[in-house]
């Protein structure tokens, strides 16, 4: 299976960071988050949402992000999609990424790589 590799820095503030994970409509995602390789779980009650921790914290970090999302139309070439929402940086903001299921495959294999940085003052 082949993974789509997505890449980008994130500006971070002082302010507690969060991420939020959106499939496409009708479409199953499930994933696992990390930062510079340590697991980061879910919010109870809150699906696909996760707490990052402080801005200040995490500078200089890496969000890494493997996700399958399962398209909610059969056979090769369906589109899966995810959006990526980061909250509580310099800004809030939204990262999509999206891909054709190859093949025989049942989902589509994603991962993001965010850099963490802190702003220039």
């Amino acid at each position: 299976m082949v993974e789509h590799i997505f890449r980008q820095s994130y500006p971070v503030s002082t302010a507690s960071v969060t991420l939020t994970l959106f499939p496409g409509d009708r479409q199953q995602c499930v994933a696992r988050v990390r930062i510079n390789g340590h697991p980061v779980p879910e919010q109870p009650r809150e699906p696909r949402r996760y707490a990052l921790g402080n801005g200040a914290d995490l500078a200089g970090k890496t969000l890494s992000i493997e996700s399958r999302v399962t398209p909610a139309s059969p056979g090769p070439g369906a589109r899966a999609e995810i959006t990526y929402a980061l909250e509580g940086g310099r800004e809030d903001k939204a990262f999509q990424q999206e891909a054709r299921r190859e093949g025989d495959a049942d989902d589509v294999a994603f991962l993001a790589l965010f850099t963490l940085v802190q702003p220039p003052i």
